[in-house]
């Protein structure tokens, strides 16, 4: 009987053999299979469009002359018995004052209008400050340089100077065009109305943070 059984053995041990390859290669298959299957999709990044707030650019403040040129500093430059006498938010056009210059000025709805002198004295500083409208303020400018103004620029500023000869007395004006603002230094020397207008805009830009200037 043992020969008899060995073929049986053997076609059992072969039979358990396929058996277990058939087992073992149905686990690889299942593993290959999970292993392959896709993930689940990733969550797309949104396209809506951003909700950030629109900056908001606030009304033009003029600050006051005190502020733009502080007496210290107009007495540095002229007098130690300097005074601010005229600190006003209004001005009047004359008749001997350029058609464009008067158009402006009738025109605008802001306005300082500052004078620092010395008491019985010829010295003065002059600073006034116009909103203006940017085709005006255009106009302006050109009118000046036909009136011998020099032209030049500082970045966006627009810069003009003029020279009035008075004989002991010259007058230097510094102008000042940027977007909707007109900034006006007179003194007796190019260097000081140059710097009451640049103190002036510097203290303009301060006071708008939110404005270009």
């Amino acid at each position: 009987m043992s020969e008899h059984l060995r073929p049986v053995r053997g076609s059992i041990a072969a039979a358990s053999a396929a058996l277990i390859v058939l087992t073992l290669a149905g686990c690889v298959q299942a593993e290959t299979q999970t292993a392959t299957e896709p993930s689940a999709a990733a969550p797309t990044a949104s396209t809506e469009p951003s909700t950030d707030p629109t900056p908001v650019v606030e009304p033009l403040v003029l600050p006051e002359c005190s502020t733009m040129v502080p007496l210290d500093l107009a007495r540095s430059w002229l007098s130690r018995d300097t005074i601010l006498s005229i600190d006003e938010d209004f001005f009047t056009a004359n008749e001997w004052f350029m058609p464009e210059e008067a158009a402006v000025i009738s025109n605008a709805s802001l306005v300082k209008n500052c004078v620092w002198a010395v008491p019985r004295s010829d010295g003065f500083l002059v600073l006034k400050v116009f909103d203006v409208d940017p085709a005006e303020g255009a106009t302006l400018a050109a009118a000046l340089v036909d009136e011998g103004a020099v032209e030049t620029t500082m970045g966006d500023v627009t810069v003009l100077k003029l020279l009035t000869l008075g004989g002991l007395n010259d007058l230097t004006d510094t102008h000042y065009f940027i977007d909707d603002i007109w900034v006006h230094g007179n003194a007796n020397s190019d260097e000081v109305s140059t710097r009451i207008a640049d103190a002036a805009l510097e203290q303009i830009r301060v006071a708008n943070p939110t404005r270009a200037y």
